[in-house]
């Protein structure tokens, strides 16, 4: 049965990339009922640009730049389609990519469908993330060829951000996207919510994206890799439960030790300091408004360190 699709796009001071990319969107095979544009306060006359040349895309206007987080919450916040598409302003669906994507949502335990994002050599940037035995998420997939993936559904720890499907209700039960992060491993925080809440994650290696590659934040790469260390503190503390913490929260712990010292040889060591120290002192208030996860050993355990697997369960067609 089809359901209703809302497509979010966030954007900051991006008018530039947006023509392309809703360009891509319009030559989409299955149209999505909504295309909104989620505007993180620009200054670039992003937002007399989509009144004026594309009037059928709803805007959402921010008063401030909230980040990826901020900004693709207030747009499902916005939406009210059972299933949600999150597109970054500098990526490039093929057509078939929304219908593609749609279709893994025919199994009601599905929550999420990811891309294949490529680059435009093209190669393979991610085809979902995983979560490695260190305690830090990784692109699945990455660099290879795009000829060499498997065909068919698989499952996967979770989804990029960047290019994904969403069902609406696994959204709300898993609470969305943590604001807070502001951008980078806010999907694999939420990755680990959507398993907790009894959801998985497929691929669609036949829905694919060209990623232009961090156009956005690349403008600020230290502020990139600031919040890249912070947040990854963030997501393995709230997403593993204390009795965890012993084992993985040591090997976490030394596996970062480790990558601050690779840092610091390339002369970027206080950056990340400075993150890893951010991430520590504000992490008893993110603790506090958090709920312990639990069903860690059945829904996160398995998937440490794993790349994919293939999907087969029975087909139901119910949504």
């Amino acid at each position: 049965m089809k359901s209703e699709i809302d497509l979010i796009i966030p954007s900051w001071n991006g008018r530039r990339l947006l023509e392309e990319c809703l360009r891509s969107v319009a030559s989409q095979s299955r149209r999505p009922e909504t295309i909104l544009v989620v505007d993180n306060g620009s200054t670039d006359g992003t937002a007399e640009y989509l009144r004026s040349e594309w009037p059928a895309v709803r805007l959402l206007s921010l008063s401030r730049n909230a980040g990826f987080a901020g900004a693709v919450q207030a747009g499902i916040e916005a939406s009210t389609a059972p299933l949600v598409a999150l597109l970054n302003n500098d990526a490039r669906p093929e057509p078939e990519w929304l219908v593609s994507l749609e279709k893994a949502f025919a199994w009601p335990q599905v929550g999420a469908c990811a891309s294949l994002i490529l680059t435009p050599e093209p190669r393979v940037e991610s085809g979902g993330i995983g979560f490695s035995h260190f305690g830090v998420g990784f692109r699945l997939f990455e660099g290879s060829s795009p000829d060499t993936m498997p065909s068919g559904f698989s499952e996967v720890f979770g989804a990029s951000g960047g290019a994904v499907m969403y069902r609406r209700r696994a959204l709300l039960q898993a609470h969305g996207f943590d604001i807070t992060f502001f951008a980078q491993d806010e999907d694999i925080d939420l990755a680990f919510r959507l398993r907790y809440a009894g959801y998985t994650c497929l691929l669609n290696p036949d829905a694919r994206v060209i990623h232009l590659g961090g156009r956005t934040l690349r403008r600020e790469p230290n502020l990139l890799l600031s919040l890249a260390q912070r947040n990854l503190e963030w997501a393995f503390w709230l997403n593993f439960p204390p009795w965890t913490w012993p084992i993985w929260g040591t090997v976490h712990t030394g596996y970062q030790a480790l990558s601050l010292l690779r840092h610091l040889l390339k002369g970027n060591g206080l950056i990340v300091a400075k993150a890893k120290a951010e991430a520590l002192s504000t992490l008893p208030a993110q603790l506090r408004r958090r709920r312990v996860p639990t069903g860690f050993t059945s829904a996160v355990l398995p998937w440490l360190g794993r790349s994919s697997r293939v999907w087969a369960l029975p087909r139901d067609e119910s949504q």
